[in-house]
């Protein structure tokens, strides 16, 4: 059901419930009525907080370190030395 393999996992986990919660609190002030104002505002927020986690994922993620092209010639050069 919850198999957490290594760090990343944890960590992609993680941000999709801060993600979650994030979002039920922006549909709190989306049903107010009469707060467009806060409603832009805290929109325009949670789009840049999600923004910096996707980011922050992107860049601490070790499995994304390589391009595949950089993965499928490491694996030709260890296929050549065997």
């Amino acid at each position: 059901w919850l198999v957490i393999e290594d760090l990343n996992d944890l960590k992609w986990r993680v941000v999709a419930m801060i993600v979650l919660v994030v979002a039920v609190a922006f549909a709190e002030v989306v049903v107010d009525p009469g707060s467009a104002d806060r409603m832009l505002q805290m929109g325009a927020g949670v789009a840049l907080f999600i923004a910096a986690l996707t980011a922050f994922l992107r860049l601490t993620d070790s499995r994304r370190a390589r391009s595949p092209r950089e993965a499928e010639s490491a694996g030709s050069r260890q296929g050549d030395t065997a």
